[in-house]
């Protein structure tokens, strides 16, 4: 079974998704999952933890990633959540405050906290898939020693972390991809119809997208087995 693991911790642990065009400008736009939130801000996990304040003015929408492309938008700021995966639009007059949110609800809420008391979630503290946070993640080599070599339940679970870390990863790359795929839909580019399917087009990104989710549900499922080996382990 190890062996197993191992050929599929090596196909996971090695993807790389080549990176399609920007769907949002990056001077105006954060991007990741929401780590804290009240009535008049919200943090966000992009390259470092991100906190725009929210007023009267800040609407909310839903952030289509899949299909049907063409469905209702209209949300309120009580569906947000710690973990979920948004891209908010800075106000142009004042960086500091959201203008837009938009929340992708078809995307998993991922609470990428390590103190529980902060996650509204019920019975979230043993759910290394709700905790994964990018320091969870291992390097390739620390993967496959682990996977040669795991004897005790922190070992398993160690890895269980990183797969699952890794599976929030994918699940932000699929995002991505989607709204990318959405935009070029939109707006049609030259490529559309002269390079269909190459990078810059929508069928690449949505390409993309389905190849990162397909990764994510492949590391979900080696989190919840070393869990599950780490539970077995005596």
């Amino acid at each position: 079974m190890l062996k197993n693991i191992a050929r599929m911790a090596i196909g996971v642990s090695m993807v790389t998704l080549a990176s399609g065009a920007t769907a949002w400008p990056a001077t105006g736009t954060v991007t990741g999952r929401v780590t804290a939130f009240s009535p008049t801000s919200v943090s966000v996990l992009d390259k470092e933890i991100v906190t725009l304040g929210l007023d009267s003015r800040t609407a909310f929408t839903k952030w289509v990633t899949q299909k049907p492309w063409e469905q209702d938008t209209r949300l309120t700021a009580s569906v947000l959540k710690v973990g979920q995966y948004v891209a908010i639009h800075r106000r142009t007059e004042d960086l500091n405050r959201a203008s837009w949110v938009q929340i992708a609800t078809d995307v998993p809420a991922i609470v990428a906290l390590s103190n529980p008391a902060l996650n509204p979630v019920r019975g979230v503290a043993n759910d290394p898939v709700a905790l994964a946070s990018a320091s969870d993640l291992l390097s390739s080599s620390e993967v496959l020693a682990l996977i040669a070599n795991a004897r005790t339940p922190s070992d398993h679970m160690k890895l269980s972390r990183h797969f699952a870390a890794l599976a929030a990863q994918y699940d932000a790359d699929a995002a991505d991809h989607a709204a990318e795929a959405k935009a070029y839909r939109a707006k049609g580019t030259p490529s559309e119809t002269k390079r269909p399917g190459t990078p810059g087009t929508a069928a690449h990104c949505e390409r993309l997208a389905e190849l990162a989710r397909d990764a994510a549900a492949t590391a979900r499922e080696l989190s919840v087995q070393h869990k599950d080996m780490a539970a077995s382990v005596k």
